[in-house]
């Protein structure tokens, strides 16, 4: 009955599975591995069949392809949307802030709902739920209906939050260690790939009847519903890839407290507050940025209405937005397996990997910027370039996150990491870099006629160079993210090999203190000598 419902798991059935039974002490109160050996009932985790785990997989992947088409389809049909509500830019920004406002503030409770209660009922019924939404959005029309069709956006977002937090901790449960990253690395590949098909689909597609844009994701979003209903395994097991499935719950406050002191975890959600920073605000000002460039040049007519729309821009940029994601996502996973088969060599590759990412997105965002008016191509090349950079990271995050926190908190982490990245990320990054443009353009003034765009695009190109300074900023706290992720994940292992026991994870906190200390008194000795 727990399991049917959104009641609490019982957990009663499940024992550990005895990962070593030697005698190396695990923590300071004399438990050990044998105590373990002890404890255990040797019941071995459900084995899940090819079926269950692949087939999960490609339908979470499914879903996650469509939840970015849909997000990102609106953006493609922005002009007709403004055009059928007769809304200005300011209005029409509402309809993405909205989305994320809803799919942020969701996201906590659906992490610590992930972390107690059956996924696969959270799962089915948010994506139902997001189903509808989406389809029923698609009927509202008219000016005086507008705040309606918000309202709906904030729908969305709350369907999409139920599916998002919980999906990767779903992967990381149905698929060995080993095989993990791969399984994590295809899921996230969805990311690109639904936010370039929905620029292209938007721009090209629906250009001109905006409501199939929203009408062509539900009837696919119902049937991945079926499918992961009929394959999905009806109850997984937390942390039972790793052999630990009998952890009791603990408080929401200690959940919190758990990954405040979790230094990589900290580490890694600053660095993707960095990440979708840039991201979030090229995706949404990148195009009218070389549009702006386009019409300097005298390559395209200017822009004198509010409703301007350049399809082959938007049809080139979601182009190699899904080009770059494919390799960026490639080459993250290909580096990552290379520096981990490395032998004696530290488990702190994925950190470096995705640090010299942002560096690449950040370095080629700057050239992009500066060189706009003198080159189209080396701008493409620029842009296409930094986005690999930016989506180098995206599966290498989400396994990091999985990898430095214990199995019964890891949606809680994921959700709340999501919470932070896109509250500080690309939730304000749009609106922080036209504020600044607007007030760029104001604080000028113009006298000729020509200098109005000179002034838009300076003022943009100016505002946007907070992109490639959030992307080093996010580096630079994935490369410190190395300083702790050996550490910390040696914890986790050591919560495992334990059972789930709490005190295992205060030993490994007491003996880096009294190393600290030990040091700390060495030195002072040395001093004193």
């Amino acid at each position: 009955m727990a399991e049917d419902g959104f009641n609490p798991p019982d957990r009663t059935e499940y024992s550990p599975v005895t990962q070593n039974t030697s005698e190396e002490s695990i923590n300071g109160n004399g438990f050990v591995e044998s105590d373990v050996a002890l404890i255990s009932r040797n019941k071995k985790p459900p084995q899940f069949s090819n079926l269950q785990k692949y087939g999960t997989l490609l339908v979470l992947f499914a879903i996650n392809m469509l939840n970015y088409m849909d997000r990102f389809t609106i953006v493609g049909v922005l002009a007709a949307v403004k055009s059928e509500f007769q809304i200005d830019n300011k209005r029409a920004g509402l309809l993405q802030t909205a989305f994320m406002i809803s799919y942020m503030c969701l996201s906590p409770l659906v992490g610590y709902m992930g972390d107690r209660y059956n996924r696969k009922v959270i799962i089915l019924l948010g994506t139902l739920f997001w189903v509808f939404a989406v389809f029923f959005s698609s009927f509202i029309s008219g000016p005086q209906n507008f705040w309606w069709f918000v309202a709906t956006r904030c729908l969305v977002g709350i369907g999409e939050a139920s599916y998002s937090c919980i999906a990767p901790t779903i992967i990381t449960d149905m698929f060995e260690p080993e095989r993990r990253n791969n399984a994590v690395s295809f899921f996230v590949v969805a990311i690109p790939v639904g936010s370039g098909v929905g620029f292209i689909a938007g721009s090209q597609v629906f250009a001109s009847r905006w409501e199939w844009s929203l009408r062509a994701t539900p009837p696919l979003g119902l049937l991945c519903v079926l499918l992961l209903w009929i394959i999905m395994p009806r109850n997984i097991p937390r942390g039972s890839s790793d052999g630990i499935m009998n952890e009791k719950d603990t408080g929401y406050a200690e959940d919190l407290k758990y990954l405040m002191r979790n230094r990589s975890w900290c580490r890694i959600t600053a660095g993707f507050i960095g990440v979708s920073f840039s991201i979030g605000a090229l995706s949404y000002w990148f195009p009218q940025f070389i549009a702006s460039a386009y019409v300097l040049r005298g390559d395209i007519p200017p822009c004198v209405t509010s409703d301007c729309e350049y399809s082959d821009i938007m049809f080139k940029f979601g182009l190699i937005t899904t080009i770059s994601g494919l390799g960026g996502v490639a080459i993250g996973l290909f580096s990552s397996n290379k520096l981990k088969s490395i032998p004696d060599r530290p488990k702190t590759g994925d950190a470096e990997i995705c640090g010299i990412g942002q560096f690449v997105l950040g370095f080629f965002t700057f050239v992009a910027l500066i060189s706009c008016l003198k080159s189209k191509d080396l701008t493409w090349f620029c842009g296409f370039t930094a986005l690999i950079g930016g989506c180098v990271n995206w599966a290498l995050m989400v396994n990091m996150t999985m990898e430095t926190c214990v199995p019964k908190r890891r949606a809680t982490a994921n959700a709340l990491q999501m919470f932070l990245g896109h509250a500080l990320g690309d939730a304000i990054s749009p609106a922080l870099i036209g504020f600044m443009a607007d007030g760029l353009t104001e604080a000028q003034g113009f006298t000729a006629d020509n200098e109005p765009f000179l002034l838009g695009y300076k003022a943009l190109q100016y505002s946007m160079l907070m992109c490639p300074l959030m992307s080093l900023f996010g580096g630079a706290m994935f490369l410190w993210t190395g300083l702790s992720m050996v550490k910390d994940r040696e914890d986790v292992e050591r919560y495992i090999r334990a059972g789930g026991d709490e005190s295992a994870l205060m030993s490994g906190e007491t003996s880096r203190t009294s190393s600290s200390n030990d040091s700390h008194n060495s030195a002072s000795i040395i001093r004193r000598r």
